[in-house]
């Protein structure tokens, strides 16, 4: 179990190793299409989002 436990903080670090050496608009940048979400909000108004969320037309229809 401790071996276990040990593996996977290892690749936990290395994970977030990798993550560092990339900035954060090239790991969220690059991806074409949202997550496939059900509507739904994440967080306050003020430093929220929005999940499942769909692209309103420029004109408003």
């Amino acid at each position: 179990m401790l071996r276990l436990a040990l593996i996977l903080s290892l690749v936990a670090a290395a994970a977030i190793a990798s993550a560092q050496e990339r900035p954060a608009k090239e790991l969220f940048g690059s991806t074409a299409l949202p997550a496939d979400l059900p509507p739904e909000p994440i967080g306050f108004y003020s430093r929220g989002c929005m999940a499942g969320g769909v692209q309103l037309a420029p004109d408003g229809r």
